[in-house]
Formats: C-alpha cells, structure tokens, sequence
C-alpha cells in the first residue's frame, strides 16, 4: 500500500485521465469487459481487444478515446468516449460523437457502436445529455478500489481519479467559450498535421478573448514570439526586446528579406514586428467554414518561422534557415 502525501500529480488534466484509461484498456481485460457491459449491456461479450486509441480527429471534431473490440459473435464493436473533469460542453458534443459512430460503420470499422461520456458524477448530472451511457468518475474509482488489495497499481489509479474528482469540485464547471474552444481544437489539430515544426501546445477551455494563437516552438529564439491574431488578420513575428525607435533601421537593413517574402516590419507596442497579411478569422464562428483561411495563417506562421532562422539584430543572414519553404 503506498502512502500519500501531496497528490502525485499536481494539476490533474482531462489528458491525464485519457491516458490513465487508455494504459488500462490495454493492460486490463477485467476492465474492459466491465466497461462494456457499462456501455453495451450484459449481454455484449468481449471476445477480443482490436485496438484503443487517444484523441482521435476526423472532419467532425475529437473522440477523446476510441476502443475497438470483437463481441461474441465476431462483429467489430467501437465506443467512442468523451472525458471531461470540469472543462464545458462544446456545442452539438454529443451529436457529433454519434454522427462520428455512424461515418466509423461507414467505413468499415465496425459494425456497433456506443458513445459514452466520462466525467465526474456533479458533471454528469449537469451537462451530459445525448451520449448512449455516463460512467462516473466515482464508479472508475470505485473499481480499482476493489483491486487495491492486491494491486497497488490499482491503488495509485483509485487516488487519481478521486484527485480529478476534487479538482472538479474545488473549481467548478469551467466558464469557456464553447465555440472558442471548439475553434482552438480544430485548429490545433490542422496545424499539428499540417506544420508540426510550429509546435502548437495542445489548446484548453478558452474564453471570449482567446483570438491570438500562439506559437512557442523551441526552435524560436528567445526574445521572439509568433501570433496568428485571427480578428486582425495577420501573422506577427515579433522582437520583444527592440524598441520602436530602431524600426527606420531595421526596415532598410532588412529590406531586401523583408521584400523577397512580402513581409513588413511595423511597430507593435513599444517593440517591432515582422508582419504577414492573411484572411482575417473570427473564432466565434464554426471552424469548417474557416479552414482555407486559418490554413493560410498557418502557412504564414511557417514562412516566418522560416524567416526568424533568417533575421538578426544586425540585419545580417546567418544562412541556416530552421525550416525548408513550402
């Protein structure tokens, strides 16, 4: 039996509940088959495990987790599951988790299929209506709770989950802006695919104000930051340390970069930025209807990331651009 002190993980995150059950579907057939007998019914047998799967996207948002199994009569079964602690419920969920089931069968993937959301039972009671079932956080814990006398990895699991489940209570259901946060995803997991050196952070809840997508890879030098402000439409490469007052120099230093990539550089707050021109987006809008133009924004952020391998303080190019141009 461990003894416990602090929690073992400090801020609990919906990711690392995601992973904890992940991990568990593969190693645990016993909770396997407890889940779908939660989802499917007692009379679902699970002959065997196909495949689990974390954050999965298609044209119609994330599953969170996506199981595939073989029931007793050798059909493919899939279960999409939604896990929240406290984040809010983006619009339509649940009817787009299910429009997801359906396009699975389409394809080929399976022949059944449930959709289930996850959550803490306060959570549930709340906001958790179109989902086929609701499985507690409480009844995930009280499960590894009858496995603790005999596992202590069941023991470690139970405290977690009860961990998520206090952090639920202490800080309420999120006040994010559905739609916002729905935009973020979208666009996080368009970038993720598309230019995976920009090093887009898996996005939270986000609120009304959230209209700047920030971009910190590590290949970025210090001092320097990448913002696609949707509303404003345009990509800013911007030097936090160089003071407006040096913008004539740098614009005739840099002309001949700045020209050939149809940049400019302009004043931004008491410093200076590289700036590129693109679609302006709004965030409160449905993604699919935007994605040319966040693309295109995309884009821009590569071409100075590109760019920022290019530029330095003395106007000099040190020749070893961080990324190819596409």
């Amino acid at each position: 039996m461990f003894s416990y002190g602090a929690p073992p993980i400090e801020a609990i995150t919906e990711r690392d509940i995601d992973l904890l059950i992940l991990e568990e579907m593969y190693a645990s057939r016993a909770f396997v088959e407890w889940l779908i007998e939660r989802v499917f019914g007692t009379d679902t047998i699970v002959r065997e495990i196909i495949s689990a799967h974390h954050s999965i996207f298609d044209a119609d948002g994330e599953s969170d987790i996506v199981l595939v199994f073989s029931d007793g009569s050798g059909a493919a079964c899939g279960l999409l599951i939604e896990n929240k602690i406290n984040a809010p419920a983006q619009p339509e969920q649940a009817a787009r988790y299910r429009k997801r089931a359906e396009t699975g069968a389409k394809e080929g993937h399976w022949e059944k299929s449930r959709t289930a959301i996850f959550a803490p039972r306060e959570y549930l009671e709340a906001k958790s209506d179109g989902y086929d079932a609701r499985i507690s956080y409480e009844d995930i814990a009280a499960w590894f709770e009858t496995r603790t006398s005999r596992d202590a990895r069941a023991t470690y699991r139970a405290r977690i989950i009860r961990d998520a489940i206090a952090r639920a209570r202490r800080n309420g259901i999120s006040r994010g802006d559905p739609m916002i946060t729905a935009f973020w995803k979208m666009y996080y997991a368009d970038a993720t695919l598309l230019f995976p050196e920009l090093e887009m952070k898996e996005p939270g809840d986000k609120g009304p104000s959230s209209t700047w997508i920030q971009f910190r890879p590590k290949s970025l030098i210090q001092g320097r930051t990448l913002d696609h402000k949707l509303p404003r439409g345009c990509l800013d490469l911007s030097f936090v340390a160089i003071p407006t007052a040096r913008l004539e120099d740098l614009q005739q230093r840099w002309r001949t970069i700045l020209e050939s990539q149809d940049v400019t550089i302009v004043p931004t707050g008491g410093s200076v930025a590289v700036r590129a021109v693109v679609p302006i987006v709004n965030p409160r809008e449905d993604y699919s209807t935007q994605q040319p133009a966040a693309r295109a924004g995309m884009k821009a952020a590569y071409r100075l990331l590109y760019l920022a391998g290019l530029l330095r303080l003395d106007g000099a190019g040190d020749g070893k651009p961080i990324a190819a141009q596409r």
